[in-house]
């Protein structure tokens, strides 16, 4: 800890000068004129506030690799004055929570009275609404098509369509399950996005016992490249994760250099990000925006880890990474070093295998983040391996349209717990029963009931209103008088042959409940289909008029199991889940199980390259960025089912 250790001479230095200067003061500076003596005083205030801050800077953990000055400019900057702004974020949050109807109706007014001048604002008459009530009762629930020729029109450089500047940038979702949409995202949100929600979100973390690291210390992020484009208006695009924080910050808060966040290729960047984040003993965590990136970072610890620990020996990136530039390389080399004895440390930590190995490697990390939720559920457990007893946090539940919660509560099963932030959004909730209808009554804050399910509808700061996510979630419990949620699923990921509505909660409880009668067999990954689209694709005729999912498995199987009759055990595989998800859903499901409407599940068994190439597939047929992917449940394509289709598996070892 070399530019550590010169901050720590530098405070005794400025300590004993100090001290010295003060005695001249007292025993001999009143001989001298007062504005000498004046100003001795201003420096001996100055050299010993400089002292015990230099000294309390030697007093952190801290990254090596940080220069001196940057570690100074850190403390002031990450300790000081975040400490402050976390404070007065914090408080504001707080408040909002203890009379939330408060706070969501002057969000929602000042909102409207600054936008109602606006294209949008006189199209839906803003003057005319005074108060919540009138809101919902004059403007309709909207989703996206009802904003695209707003849109268009902020996009070309219009001002005064949705609000009277031009946003920050256009946000653009993944698109990995249709086209690509954009939303208009202003500098308010972004600092929300970039600064209110670390702030709460540690401070929440830290109020449940969760050690928080250091100011000083670097954390790995695991963002790809992805390209920034500019609308035709000029205005930059993309996803959000790339804009929530300038260049600038990331040098002085993350491991890897800004270079590694420029390479689009996943594994390149994935391994730049190992091995700038494998050589600091002392980095405090590793984020990733969803887990299953968390995932392939330490699979490709594992496949790679002699080349990396070669790597960090000679202090040199390897001539076997092809798709890395040879400018990309010469800037990574320019900040490399050779450090043979932390190779051999942690080459000594490769060899003893990779279970719980995150601690080992970093043993002051106290967690990694990464979102959990949902979908990225079945990688928790996987993750399990590498992170022991370790953490796993999502901090927040964030979306292009907005900041929806921070998160409040972390269950072992990684279905984090939110919390709305009443002064961040105006929200609405459609209760799920009446969900399918056109126009859907909707509840306010104050009266959602824990136990129930609810779409989720915002309003937020950027121009959408009444607008339905498509989000489901759980009320659990509430936080003063914030409601705490949990996500559910999507309701475009529903399977609805015949409005039985089965969800992704439904068919994962299911699976693993099968499962877990056959002995050391794991869900590593599953998705659905819907039978006429597989049908279709495969250009298989039904022998009825009936229907049936079909669910494509990816099972994790010890190596010395029994090979025992594929068709039987197929069969009984698929009885079982029929049987548990008939049990799961039994008013929908069931009843039209017992109707004959819907036939028994097909379930269709792919061995571990079918996922990973859709995942491909998906990427390189789509505008998203592979930090951006989430892998949908329902397959919604032909390409997709022919993609696992191509990986099925016909034998399996399961020993009962």
């Amino acid at each position: 800890m070399k530019n550590q250790n010169r901050i720590i001479v530098a405070g005794i230095g400025s300590f004993t000068l100090g001290i010295a200067l003060l005695s001249f003061l007292v025993f001999g500076g009143h001989h001298y004129h007062f504005v000498v003596y004046v100003t001795l005083g201003w420096v001996v205030t100055v050299l010993m506030a400089s002292s015990l801050a230099f000294l309390h800077i030697g007093s952190f953990d801290c990254c090596q690799f940080t220069p001196g000055h940057v570690l100074v400019l850190k403390y002031i900057i990450v300790y000081w004055l975040g400490k402050s702004k976390t404070r007065k974020y914090c408080e504001s949050f707080d408040c909002s929570t203890k009379d939330c109807s408060t706070y969501q109706a002057d969000f929602l007014l000042k909102k409207i009275r600054r936008c109602e001048d606006t294209v949008y604002g006189q199209d839906f008459n803003f003057r005319g609404i005074s108060s919540v009530e009138d809101f919902i009762k004059k403007h309709p629930l909207t989703s996206y098509d009802h904003y695209q020729e707003y849109i268009k029109r902020v996009a070309d450089g219009e001002v005064g369509v949705m609000s009277y500047t031009n946003p920050a940038f256009l946000g653009m979702t993944s698109g990995t399950t249709g086209n690509a949409k954009l939303f208009p995202v202003s500098n308010e949100n972004l600092a929300d996005l970039s600064g209110s929600a670390a702030a709460v979100s540690t401070d929440l973390q830290t109020r449940l016992g969760i050690e928080v690291t250091g100011p000083l210390v670097v954390s790995c992020c695991l963002l790809t490249g992805v390209p920034i484009g500019r609308s035709e208006g000029g205005i930059p695009k993309g996803p959000v994760t790339s804009f929530m924080m300038p260049d600038s910050i990331k040098e002085i808060i993350f491991s890897t250099p800004l270079v590694g966040y420029k390479i689009m290729d996943e594994s390149t960047a994935m391994y730049v990000h190992a091995l700038f984040a494998l050589r600091d003993e002392n980095l405090s965590a590793v984020w990733a925006p969803f887990a299953s990136s968390l995932y392939i970072f330490f699979r490709l610890l594992e496949a790679s880890w002699k080349k990396l620990a070669q790597d960090i020996r000679r202090g040199s990136v390897s001539d076997d990474i092809p798709a890395l530039s040879d400018k990309d390389r010469k800037e990574i080399n320019a900040r490399l070093l050779p450090m043979p004895e932390r190779a051999d440390e942690l080459e000594m930590q490769f060899r003893i295998g990779f279970d719980n190995i995150v601690s080992r490697l970093w043993p002051r990390m106290p967690s990694i983040s990464g979102t959990t939720s949902g979908s990225m559920q079945t990688y928790v457990k996987r993750l399990k391996k590498y992170t022991g007893d370790l953490q796993m946090l999502s901090r927040y539940y964030i979306s292009t349209e907005g900041l929806i919660g921070y998160a409040i509560g972390f269950p072992d099963d990684g279905q984090t717990e939110y919390v709305c932030i009443p002064d961040g959004l105006f929200y609405e909730f459609i209760p799920i029963s009446n969900c399918n209808e056109s126009s859907p009554a909707t509840v306010l804050m104050e009266d959602v009931k824990k136990g129930e399910c609810y779409e989720v509808v915002i309003t937020n700061k950027d121009g959408l209103y009444r607008y339905r996510m498509g989000d489901v979630i759980l009320i659990t419990r509430f936080y003063n008088k914030a409601p705490v949620f949990q996500f559910q699923y999507r309701r475009g990921e529903l399977l609805n042959l015949c409005s039985e509505k089965t969800s992704e909660v439904m068919i994962t409880t299911a699976l693993n409940d099968t499962v877990k009668i056959w002995k050391g067999a794991e869900i590593v990954q599953y998705a659905c289909a819907e039978s006429p689209l597989y049908e279709e694709a495969t250009g298989e005729n039904s022998t009825s008029n009936s229907l049936y999912y079909v669910i494509f498995v990816e099972l994790s199987i010890p190596v010395d199991t029994i090979l025992l009759s594929s068709v039987k055990e197929h069969d009984e595989f698929e009885r079982e889940f029929d049987a548990n998800l008939r049990g799961a859903n039994d008013s929908y499901y069931d009843n039209q199980r017992q109707a004959g409407k819907l036939q028994l599940p097909r379930i269709i068994f792919v061995d571990g390259r079918a996922f990973p190439g859709l995942r491909d597939y998906m990427l390189e047929n789509s505008t998203a960025s592979a930090s951006q992917f989430k892998l949908p449940r329902k397959l919604r394509k032909m390409e997709w089912i022919l993609t696992l289709l191509k990986h099925e598996v016909k034998d399996l070892g399961i020993e009962r």
